[in-house]
């Protein structure tokens, strides 16, 4: 169950702490302590733009096919991981490249004050290889009027795909998107980085991409874990699910 693509993102009101404080971002994005010890550090760049006050951290590691990414500006903060082979969901919150960028985020939200949170969202771009006709699967959990009626109007059908928008009892909302996945006609619009080599070295036939949020809330950074380790496991439960019944089998 592989997590191609992970975007971890918090939008808050102008910290113009942050602002006057540039060059502690910068600081922060380069106390990597493993670099004392080692010639390799977390992020291989590190940029700003005073101009619109952003600064990120980044790392490409072109063997293993991993990127890495996390960003500051005023009114948002978001840390972002691309991988061809993925971490399957279940392994994904002890993955060291989210548990390191994670501890980035919270230290520095600590750092600068920030409290107020007005959206806060994590959004999995989920890849696998099921052993059926993706398409026509889908195809089946359509009614045959709709599709007949589209292919007779406007001429066959070449994908499928379902939309779904919501809100659970906790205020968490979600919009989540599965269908077949049709390989080098899709992969950009899932991914940024190594789309050629993901087109190259996979076979996936489904993707799941779901963004989870909730807004007008406060985070305790030291235990900002308890916010997003709930959706990932909601997640992983869902998906697996989806993925049977996406293959046929009954639940």
């Amino acid at each position: 169950m592989p997590v191609c693509r992970l975007i971890y993102r918090l939008d808050f009101e102008a910290c113009y702490e942050m602002m006057n404080r540039p060059g502690d971002v910068v600081r922060i994005l380069n106390d990597d302590p493993r670099a004392k010890s080692s010639d390799k550090s977390f992020f291989t760049v590190v940029k700003g733009n005073q101009q619109n006050s952003q600064f990120w951290g980044e790392h490409t590691d072109s063997d293993l096919r991993i990127f890495r990414k996390i960003s500051f500006a005023p009114k948002d903060a978001f840390l972002e991981i691309e991988s061809i082979t993925g971490v399957p969901l279940p392994d994904l919150l002890s993955n060291e490249n989210f548990k390191y960028l994670s501890k980035i985020l919270s230290g520095a939200g600590a750092e600068f004050g920030i409290s107020k949170i007005a959206r806060a969202g994590i959004r999995f771009f989920y890849f696998n290889r099921l052993p059926t006709d993706v398409l026509s699967r889908f195809s089946s959990l359509i009614s045959d009027d709709l599709t007949k009626t589209v292919s007779e109007h406007l001429g066959d059908i070449t994908d499928f795909g379902l939309n779904f928008d919501g809100t659970n009892e906790n205020g968490i909302q979600y919009h989540l998107k599965i269908g077949p996945f049709l390989g080098a006609n899709e992969t950009s619009r899932y991914l940024n980085n190594f789309v050629k080599e993901f087109d190259k070295e996979t076979d996936y036939n489904f993707i799941c991409d779901l963004d989870m949020y909730e807004t007008n809330l406060e985070i305790l950074w030291d235990k900002s874990y308890q916010w997003w380790r709930p959706l990932a496991q909601s997640a992983h439960k869902l998906i697996t699910k989806i993925e049977k019944i996406t293959s046929g089998i009954r639940l």
